[in-house]
Formats: structure tokens, C-alpha cells, sequence
């Protein structure tokens, strides 16, 4: 089974000390962790920081974290950063049948 956890707004510094209880709680949980990134349109340093102290603690209790559906700014970063292992989805470097930093015929800009 799965914690499944909706983050709402940006993943920077202010938002990541706000929710620092919810991270602590998420590192001990005795099952899988998803983070629903879908609203989040920015992460930054500190954002990284948290999903990697969370993966860190939860992997070494043989637990995953997965993130589902990063886009625009944190998909990039994640990509660039080599942290798409985490992505839920993720097939061959390709996420739902697009590969990675290419937009479909038809994608806007």
C-alpha cells in the first residue's frame, strides 16, 4: 500500500519549512510514498533538499518515494538533475510515450 500526498504549492524554502512536520512524518512511514506534484510549478534547491532527505530515509527502511506527475520547471530539474528514477511512470526515460525534454507535435510552447 501506498501514502499517496498532494503538495499544493511551490517546493522552495518557506514552503518546504511549513511542511517540514509532514516530511519527518512521511520519513517513518511503514509503506510507500507518492508525491503528487502536479500542482507545483517551482522547486528550488530547498525542494530538492526534501525529496531527497525523504527518498534517503525511506530507502533505507526498504521503502519507495515516487513522485507523480512533475511538470514544466520541476520535471526539467529532475531530469536534469538524474532524479527521473523517482517519477512515477517513467518507462526507458519516457513518461506516458513522450520522451524526456520533447514536446509532442502539437505541444504548445
Amino acid at each position: 500500500m501506498s501514502r499517496i500526498v498532494v503538495i499544493e504549492e511551490d517546493l522552495d524554502a518557506a514552503a518546504v519549512a511549513a511542511i517540514k512536520p509532514l516530511l519527518e512524518e512521511l520519513s517513518v512511514a511503514e509503506e510507500d510514498v507518492i508525491l503528487d506534484l502536479s500542482g507545483v510549478d517551482f522547486i528550488d534547491s530547498s525542494g530538492v533538499g526534501a525529496i531527497v532527505f525523504l527518498y534517503k530515509r525511506l530507502r533505507s527502511r526498504n521503502f519507495l518515494l515516487l513522485l507523480r506527475e512533475p511538470k514544466g520547471q520541476p520535471l526539467g530539474l529532475l531530469s536534469h538533475l538524474r532524479m527521473m528514477d523517482l517519477v512515477e511512470g517513467k518507462i526507458d526515460g519516457k513518461i506516458d510515450g513522450k520522451s524526456e525534454g520533447k514536446r509532442a507535435a502539437g505541444e504548445a510552447a
